[in-house]
């Protein structure tokens, strides 16, 4: 399978101008209660604007034959952003997955506070493969029994697991179901996920 604007695994970019140029396709998954609260569809409504400067569809996170087929008719040299939310950002990050184990990446993984069970052994290291940068978002806001973090603790939360993976994690201080606020929460030195994705 080629992936557009997709390099080899471990290959280093050096970066240059004509990459910050290249046109992007943003894929929101959506996590599991997305599509009765559509968390994800809000926020795209709300950022048209700052969307209109790239591509985007948005999936279900049980539709990963639709997302594969998504990257793989994505133009050539097209800048691949994959950020999922909840379930969501568990089906993104199987999907980096299993880029990852056919030598194949993604630009761009945004895991916004992931929630999955039965994660294999390697499964961190192979996400890891299959994004050229993976910034991991973990919700630390709200208490254990507010009702998002609640059903993020049920549904298995990836916690910490990520960190020693993922290229740059980002602690923020919202509920699980704060979607927007997670994106785009800026720590203190660093710049928020929202603003890589928009390369800004």
């Amino acid at each position: 399978m080629r992936i557009p604007g997709v390099g080899a695994v471990g290959a280093s970019r050096a970066p240059d101008e004509r990459q910050d140029d290249r046109p992007t396709l943003v894929i929101f998954v959506g996590g599991g209660f997305d599509m009765k609260t559509n968390i994800l569809q809000g926020f795209i409504n709300f950022h048209e604007r700052d969307l209109s400067t790239v591509s985007h569809v948005r999936f279900d996170h049980d539709r990963p034959g639709q997302i594969l087929d998504a990257i793989a008719d994505a133009p050539p040299d097209t800048r691949i952003v994959l950020v999922g939310h909840s379930w969501g950002a568990d089906q993104a990050a199987q999907i980096a997955a299993r880029l990852g184990a056919k030598g194949l990446a993604v630009d761009m993984l945004v895991t916004v506070d992931p929630v999955g069970r039965g994660l294999s052994e390697n499964f961190m290291e192979r996400v890891r493969n299959g994004a050229d940068q993976w910034v991991n978002i973990r919700a630390t806001g709200g208490g254990p029994l507010e009702r998002s973090n609640l059903i993020a603790r049920i549904g298995g939360t990836y916690g910490n697991a990520p960190d020693a993976f993922a290229h740059r994690t980002i602690e923020a201080p919202f509920n699980h179901g704060n979607f927007g606020a997670l994106l785009r929460h800026a720590p203190v030195g660093g710049g928020s996920a929202w603003s890589a994705i928009l390369r800004r």
